[in-house]
């Protein structure tokens, strides 16, 4: 993972240095819609695709799509000791970015953005859970495996500053920096639950701050009238 960041880091900055030497063309950037593909999110069993639709000059409407898919079995035989074991996970998530160009000649490529998420998550795993059984006439405690259905309700809002980068006429590069908050509510049978799934930032069930950094790839349809 730390390998990842280092790497967006580093393409980030070739990225910047680069961008000095191409900004100045006239026709660079004058799309009226953009589609872009996150490729780090499948780390996360993430399909993540943003549509981006100009307003006006300099600023755009960002519409982020997320949908999750993901199993993660494990050989473990006592797999309910695993905090972050799920047996399956199924998401989706979607939002609005206002992002803004700074209209300065030799920044016309920097951005930031601000806006939010939803995401619902559903996923199943097996706990271990004290249920009471009658045995003889009498109750008793047992420590049972069961199998659990939980549903995680996540706000997301953030804050990006950002820079795109063409490569080829269709093609361009952006790559992110930001913060945000998230804050989750995990339900197992419909009432509030013990958030299994809170371990880091990017737990599916996480409450806190967050810090993004990250690279989309992009297509574009330029206008040259």
């Amino acid at each position: 993972m730390k390998k990842i960041f280092v790497l967006i880091i580093l393409t980030f900055f070739f990225l910047f240095a680069n961008s000095q030497f191409v900004k100045r063309d006239s026709t660079f950037f004058q799309p009226k819609i953009k589609l872009t593909f996150t490729p780090h999110h499948l780390i996360y069993n993430c399909l993540k695709l943003n549509v981006e639709k100009e307003l006006k000059n300099n600023d755009w409407l960002d519409i982020p799509i997320e949908m999750y898919y993901g199993r993660r079995m494990s050989n473990s035989e006592n797999v309910t000791t695993r905090s972050n074991y799920y047996d399956n996970l199924y998401g989706l998530g979607i939002g609005a970015n206002y992002k803004h160009f700074f209209p300065f000649y030799n920044m016309k490529n920097l951005y930031f953005s601000v806006g939010g998420m939803y995401h619902f998550f559903f996923l199943n795993y097996k706990s271990s859970i004290w249920q009471i059984e009658i045995v003889n006439g009498t109750q008793q405690y047992h420590l049972n495996e069961v199998d659990v259905y939980e549903q995680i309700n996540r706000f997301n809002a953030n804050i990006n500053v950002g820079i795109e980068t063409e490569m080829y006429e269709k093609i361009y590069f952006d790559m992110f920096f930001g913060l945000g908050q998230r804050y989750s509510l995990p339900f197992y049978n419909f009432e509030i639950s013990e958030n299994k799934f809170d371990q880091t930032m990017w737990a599916y069930g996480y409450s806190g701050t967050v810090i993004f950094i990250g690279m989309r790839i992009g297509l574009l349809y330029k206008n040259f009238d």
